[in-house]
Formats: C-alpha cells, structure tokens, sequence
C-alpha cells in the first residue's frame, strides 16, 4: 500500500474481517507503521484496517504519551460491571460525534510477533486507552454492539491538530473523558 487512504463509511460499516496469517505479518507491520503516521500526521488516536480498505483484524492505537501499538487479531473482555457514556468521534464520520457506551476498564487480548511467530497476550487498559481499544476493535468486528451501540449523535467533533512525527506526546485524557461525560449528562437533564 503506497498511502493511506480512508474508504468510505459504507465500506467499513460492511466489513467482514479475516484474521492476520503469521505469513502475513511482516506487511502488516509496515502497513502498521505507515497507518501509525497517518495516525500522528492527523490527530488520531486510532486507525483499523477497515478504515483504509482492508478487511484484516489489525489496528494501531495510540497506548502511552508518545507511543502507538499495532494490534494484531484483537478481541476484549470487559474489567468494568457496568458501561460508561463517552462523547466520541471517529475518522470514518468526520463530521458527526456519537455519544456511545464503552467500559471503563477491560482485559485486551492480541496477538504480538516474537520469534517470527504470532504469540497471544493479555493486558488491561483503564480509561482513555480501554475506549480507544474498543472503538478500533469494533471496526475489525470484535466486541459486543451492545458496548458500541450509538446512544445519540451530534455534530461536529473537535479534532486534535496535526502533530509532527517526532513529537507524538499527549496528555493523559482520562479526566477529560470523565469532565465531558458529566457535561453530556447535565445537558441531557436539562441542567446546562
């Protein structure tokens, strides 16, 4: 793939996603890396393969200040008893935000490359990197559509600027998330 392209949103909504085949690995991580700058080059936190018109269980998502992972034949487990409500946005509709139901913390599980073979790994991701990890999972089919599912739509989201490469460095966002949910929720009682 010479550059990153987004399809259009009817193509990743149909999506069906096939696993990445060890055989497939080495071009799958330089699609990943190149769909990491894309990421950095456009203010995204994430980018799954469906996006950019291939059906494979991959996506890159932004897991520290400064780092992006790519994540191979993904799926989650929810940590969290309930779901929260989160404002989001999503590269695919870049002029809509969707206030959707995500949980808080999660056990990820992904496949990683060691010793040229694919080895699965658990972790668990709280806040920020718990929702990211689980929008991007539900681009290449994975999770639940309840935790997914759309509670209403608004307009315009805020989009980060572009950030240089060399100077991927972002704030911790977990008590953003927390500040806008309540404001959403005010605003849905009537109390904004």
């Amino acid at each position: 793939m010479d550059e990153i392209t987004l399809v259009p949103a009817e193509q990743v909504e149909n999506c069906i996603c096939q696993e990445v085949l060890e055989i497939e690995v080495p071009v799958m991580l330089e699609l990943g890396k190149q769909m990491i700058d894309y990421c950095a080059k456009n203010g995204a936190v994430g980018l799954a393969c469906p996006q950019i018109g291939l059906p494979k269980k991959m996506f890159v998502f932004r897991k520290t200040e400064n780092t992006f992972q790519i994540v191979i034949n993904p799926t989650f487990y929810p940590i969290s008893k309930k779901p929260i409500k989160v404002l989001e946005s999503c590269m695919t509709y870049p002029d809509k935000s969707f206030l959707v139901k995500r949980y808080k913390e999660i056990q990820a599980v992904v496949f990683v490359w060691e010793q040229e073979k694919l080895l699965k790994r658990g972790y668990t991701l709280t806040g920020n990197k718990s929702i990211v990890f689980q929008h991007e999972c539900l681009h290449v089919g994975n999770g639940t559509d309840t935790v997914g599912t759309s509670i209403k739509q608004y307009g315009t989201p805020q989009i980060d600027p572009p950030i240089p490469i060399d100077e991927l460095v972002y704030p911790d966002a977990d008590h953003i998330i927390t500040e806008e949910i309540t404001k959403i929720e005010e605003a849905e009682n009537g109390i904004l």
